[in-house]
C-alpha cells in the first residue's frame, strides 16, 4: 500500500519480517515462531554517533562513517543550537571557511563559492591529496641513519598523514640524477613508491618528518621542480 510509508531513523542493514494474523489467532504475532525473515535492504546514511573535536585557525578534516555514502551527499555545519529540521539548505556556520574553486592548489573544492554546501570527501580527494594551507609539500628526502632504516620526508607545514597511509610522490616535482636515462627511470619509479605507494611507519617531530619504507644505497642526488616541488598524494 503506497499510503502506508514507513521513515527509518538510523542507517544501516534493516530487516524485513512478516507475521500473518488470523482472525481466531489474533495473538499469533505475540509468538516467536509466527515470524518469518522477508529479506533484508540497505538503508543508506551515516551512523548518526559521531563526534569531532577540532581546532580552530587551522585546515581540518571530518571522517564520516556510514552506509552507502556517495559523492553527491553533502554534509552542513550549523551554529550552534539550530536543528537540521528546522533550517533551510541554504544556512551554514558563519564561522566555518570551506574548501572552494577559489583555493585551488591549495585545497579541494568541495562545494559551491558561496559555501552553501560541502561535498561529502567520499572518493577520497581531499585526504589523497594534501590540503593544508599553505600547502604541505616535501622539503627534503634524506635515508633515515638509525637502526630503523629507511627514508625521511622532511616537512616544513605539517601534513595531514596518519602512520600507515600509503604516500606516493609526484614524478615530476622530484627527480633523481643519474648517470643512465635507464638507472633515472628506475630510480624515479622507487621514489614515486611505483604502484603501491610507501608506507608511512612513523611520524616525528610534530608531525613534520615521516619515515617511510624506502631504502637506498647509494642515496641519489634529488632535484625539486617547481611549481609543486615536492608534491605528493595518497
Amino acid at each position: 500500500d503506497p499510503d502506508h510509508r514507513i521513515t527509518i531513523a538510523k542507517a544501516g542493514i534493516i530487516a524485513v519480517c512478516y507475521c500473518e494474523s488470523w482472525p481466531k489467532d489474533r495473538e499469533a504475532c505475540t509468538r516467536e515462531e509466527e515470524w518469518q525473515l522477508v529479506g533484508k535492504f540497505l538503508v543508506s546514511g551515516p551512523i548518526g554517533i559521531q563526534e569531532w573535536t577540532l581546532d580552530r585557525g587551522m585546515i581540518q578534516s571530518l571522517s564520516v562513517t556510514g552506509y552507502d555514502l556517495k559523492d553527491t551527499n553533502v554534509i552542513r555545519i550549523l551554529e550552534e543550537g539550530e536543528n537540521c529540521d528546522e533550517i533551510g539548505y541554504p544556512r551554514v556556520a558563519t564561522f566555518v571557511n570551506w574548501c572552494s574553486a577559489e583555493s585551488e592548489g591549495v585545497c579541494i573544492p568541495h562545494g559551491p563559492v558561496n559555501n552553501a554546501t560541502m561535498v561529502f570527501d567520499l572518493p577520497g580527494q581531499l585526504w589523497r591529496w594534501n590540503s593544508t594551507d599553505p600547502p604541505s609539500y616535501i622539503d627534503e628526502l634524506r635515508p633515515a641513519t638509525d637502526s630503523k632504516g629507511g627514508t625521511f620526508m622532511e616537512f616544513k607545514t605539517v601534513p595531514l598523514i596518519r602512520e600507515t597511509d600509503r604516500i606516493h610522490i609526484d614524478p615530476e616535482s622530484i627527480v633523481p640524477r643519474a648517470d643512465h636515462w635507464v638507472r633515472q627511470r628506475d630510480l624515479a619509479r622507487i621514489i614515486k613508491g611505483q604502484d603501491i605507494g610507501h608506507v608511512a611507519r612513523e611520524l616525528q617531530n610534530a608531525d613534520r618528518r615521516v619515515r617511510i619504507n624506502m631504502d637506498l644505497d647509494p642515496f641519489p642526488v634529488l632535484d625539486f621542480y617547481p611549481p609543486n616541488q615536492g608534491r605528493w598524494y595518497r
